[in-house]
């Protein structure tokens, strides 16, 4: 089982990442999305900057570039006990081709869904369940109480497509034959335009999240759960 290695600061994170993905051969391309994510946040020093003001035109890079340093730490940090079945090297290029801001197109995007992959994937294994491994179908499949689950993993860029999933991702794990659950990345889904939400503490902040998540959860309850209980999946995530 991997253990976190605490960095508190963003400017641990950012140089922890990098290293990572270099010491797989990786290089961070100029312009690509990583490179913009780094440039938004860090001075000509390499300090991380203190703030980026709401008004600036690249307040919602910096959002995103936010959100992806968080998810790739836990990732680089379990990503050698997960196996896969390509080559870590290219599964690392995937992982970093998208576009830096993930509605800016309604194309596939690879590199986030393989990030949404990796990150279920580095979730089993500091949960400490064994045999972690992205293969398909479904998504990911980890060893829990000598019982596998198969676990399909879906984005969604659009809430009409929310039926389409739900059916492909019961699909996938009915073929898996086995224990098996979907993980449904709705956030981008329901908001588009990725309004900012406001709140005046932290705790005012995870509160207003929450509601806001079971009143989506609450509005679809139909598409969401129709498909996965027809095709006996037993656990459905929304996040």
């Amino acid at each position: 089982m991997a253990s976190r290695i605490p960095r508190d600061s963003l400017t641990e994170k950012i140089e922890y990442v990098l290293s990572a993905i270099r010491g797989y051969g990786v290089d961070i391309s100029p312009g690509s999305r990583l490179d913009q994510a780094v440039r938004i946040f860090l001075d000509e020093h390499n300090i991380a900057k203190r703030e980026v003001p709401f008004e600036d035109p690249q307040f919602r890079v910096a959002q995103e570039a936010l959100r992806d340093f968080l998810l790739l730490e836990p990732i680089f940090n379990t990503i050698a006990a997960i196996r896969l079945d390509h080559d870590r090297t290219n599964t690392i290029k995937t992982l970093l081709k998208d576009a830096v801001v993930p509605h800016a197109t309604q194309a596939l995007s690879k590199g986030r869904d393989l990030q949404a992959e990796l990150l279920t994937a580095a979730t089993c294994v500091l949960g400490g369940m064994s045999d972690v491994a992205l293969k398909e179908p479904p998504d990911v499949q980890a060893t829990f109480a000598g019982r596998t689950w198969g676990i399909a993993v879906k984005r969604l860029k659009s809430a009409e497509r929310l039926d389409d999933n739900m059916r492909d991702a019961a699909m996938q794990v009915e073929r898996a034959g086995m224990p098996g659950a979907i993980l449904l990345d709705i956030s981008l889904a329901f908001n588009q335009t990725s309004t900012p939400l406001f709140a005046h503490s932290a705790d005012a902040f995870q509160d207003a999240q929450a509601r806001r998540l079971r009143q989506i959860v609450d509005m679809n309850k139909r598409a969401i759960f129709t498909r996965a209980q027809a095709k006996r999946v037993g656990v459905v995530l929304s996040i």
